[in-house]
């Protein structure tokens, strides 16, 4: 027998204040409850799922957003692309600029 999956608890409208240790964001609902959220940027509203519960605070995973925060800016440069091997397959790479090494002659 495999063990019974917990419910995980969704908790919605969390409004994201600041930023915590360890790329975590830090935020409250309503009622004062202290949550950290991995991918969230201070200022956006977001529904969670509480993935660890403690005493003083919950941890949590983003399960929507609900309001993007006026902080959030788009990339500057594109630092993925997409390449074809030989077999026609595609995968992500990393895009690494080309840097061209000069050759200086000494008169």
């Amino acid at each position: 027998m495999g063990r019974r999956k917990k419910n995980k608890r969704v908790v919605e409208n969390i409004l994201i204040t600041g930023i915590a240790d360890k790329g975590m964001s830090v935020g409250r609902n309503e009622e004062g409850e202290v949550f950290f959220i991995e991918d969230a940027v201070p200022g956006d509203v977001v529904n969670a799922v509480v993935i660890r519960k403690k005493k003083s605070h919950s941890i949590c995973r983003v399960k929507e957003t609900v309001t993007l925060s006026p902080e959030r800016t788009t990339p500057f440069v594109n630092t993925f692309t997409i390449a074809e091997d030989v077999n026609g397959k595609t995968s992500n790479t990393t895009h690494k600029p080309s840097t061209s090494l000069l050759k200086l002659s000494m008169p």
